[in-house]
């Protein structure tokens, strides 16, 4: 689980990137896709679609009535915004949850990733991991 804070940028050229994620995955393999890792976060990028921050890649099955859907909009109040997420494996079915919620008390389910796709996180995860990064062209401030 992780706590990220959101923050509005109205500005943005098309060159600039804002974002932070929880990743969890089996480092045992060195390949990070093919259902060794999970990513769940949010992202800032004016212009340009990458990754699979949205629902136009296959795997993730969203559930009715989720607060939010991957690839919505989020729009920070006062310039901020706070936001939590949750990954987990359910032991019942395997499949991998993703819940949202804006503090650690109120989390709801968005949907998971089914363990059919996840081969290599069958068993389980050994790193979990969260972080961000911003990313612009040389001569943008």
């Amino acid at each position: 689980m992780a706590t990220f804070y959101v923050y509005g940028f109205p500005n943005l050229n098309k060159d600039q990137v804002s974002s932070a994620d929880l990743a969890v995955l089996n480092e045992q393999r060195h390949d990070l896709t093919d259902g060794n890792a999970l990513f769940a976060g949010w992202m800032v990028h004016n212009g340009v679609s990458t990754g699979c921050y949205n629902l136009d890649c296959d795997g993730f099955v969203p559930v009715n009535n989720a607060p939010i859907t991957p690839g919505d909009i989020l729009e920070p109040t006062n310039g901020t915004l706070s936001i939590t997420i949750k990954i987990f494996k359910k032991k019942d079915d395997g499949d991998w949850w993703l819940y949202f919620g804006h503090d650690n008390n109120n989390l709801s389910p968005v949907g998971f990733w089914s363990s059919s796709v996840l081969t290599n996180l069958a068993d389980h995860a050994n790193v979990i991991a969260w972080g961000g990064y911003t990313e612009s062209t040389i001569g943008n401030p």
